[in-house]
């Protein structure tokens, strides 16, 4: 129970800042590591206290109602180690082979994403959400940080080219959710996926958290050990998973990102394939979205365009489910 007490005054003398920080390699730990009673508290400790708070401040009311308006189908598949993973298809009236699987953040769910899906849909762009597993309603434990999720993104890619065969697929992830896709990429996708867009992207989560650590004071101790964690990992970072992608990627990152400084971008983009570009922006750690909806949409929707995913119907009527 020492590590326990630790990281309670970890947590005590630190503050919101330590808990953001710290709950990613943590996440990392309880992974690999058996410290089932610390990470436990730790997480009950992190979720109580801060993150269930921002959850009720972030609800997004008004996506809500639009949510209820259109045609959606909440779905489910199984995981590659038997999880139960949830999702939600936003359909068009009109029938089009135009689709976007777009993947939320860390500590966070799909109904984050409702923002952007109200803007994308009204594109003519059909539209998969997904939970990622630990987050919102997918079964898990924890989040791998892109490990296993990068195997998730493939199975839900598979799942709807199985129900829409001449599916034209854009992947838009947001902070872990680029990641993960990013890795996704580093596989052998199907044809029918034309293109990825990161936001917010990072290459190494040993990187990131040694970025944080230097940030907080008085934490030396529970620091150095994540980090020592980390290092000795054999975790790919981005940019090795990225070696054998072949798709063209939108990278939107800001330069005053300090969860993911500006640097984790560039690294991930130098490494990126042909057809790659890079938007710049001021935003906070993915609120590029947020803070400019209009701008986002118009870079995002040009991206696709050029990479042969218009919002036009299909001369083939989709199976509707």
């Amino acid at each position: 129970m020492l590590i326990s007490q630790r990281a309670r005054n970890f947590f005590v003398r630190s503050g919101g800042l330590a808990i953001l920080f710290a709950w990613i390699p943590l996440h990392c730990i309880s992974f690999h590591l058996s410290f089932p009673c610390a990470i436990v508290q730790l997480k009950n400790m992190c979720c109580l206290s801060i993150f269930s708070q921002l959850n009720k401040l972030m609800s997004r009311e008004p996506a809500d109602q639009w949510n209820k308006s259109i045609e959606t189908h909440e779905i489910t598949i199984e995981s590659f180690d038997g999880l139960k993973l949830a999702g939600t298809l936003f359909l068009q009236k009109n029938p089009t082979d135009a689709w976007m699987i777009c993947v939320h953040g860390y500590m966070n769910n799909q109904s984050k994403l409702l923002p952007q899906v109200q803007a994308f849909y009204k594109q003519g762009v059909n539209i998969l959400t997904i939970d990622l597993r630990s987050h919102g309603k997918s079964e898990g434990v924890i989040s791998t940080m892109g490990e296993q999720e990068q195997e998730d993104i493939l199975a839900w890619i598979n799942t709807l080219i199985a129900k829409y065969p001449t599916a034209k697929i854009a992947l838009l992830g947001n902070s872990l959710g680029a990641v993960s896709c990013l890795r996704a990429a580093g596989n052998r996708l199907p044809s029918n996926v034309k293109c990825i867009v990161a936001d917010s992207c990072y290459n190494s989560i040993f990187e990131i958290v040694t970025n944080a650590s230097r940030k907080i004071s008085n934490t030396s101790e529970l620091s150095n050990l994540l980090i020592s964690f980390l290092k000795n990992s054999k975790r790919k970072t981005t940019v090795e998973q990225l070696k054998s992608a072949t798709l063209p990627i939108l990278f939107i990152h800001s330069k005053n990102d300090v969860v993911s400084p500006i640097d984790q971008v560039n690294t991930v983009f130098e490494s990126a394939p042909e057809g790659k570009e890079l938007v710049i922006t001021t935003t906070p750690h993915n609120r590029c979205f947020d803070t400019n909806p209009q701008n986002y949409l118009n870079w995002v929707m040009s991206f696709l365009e050029k990479h042969g995913i218009p919002p036009e119907p299909t001369q083939n009527p989709m199976q509707r489910l």
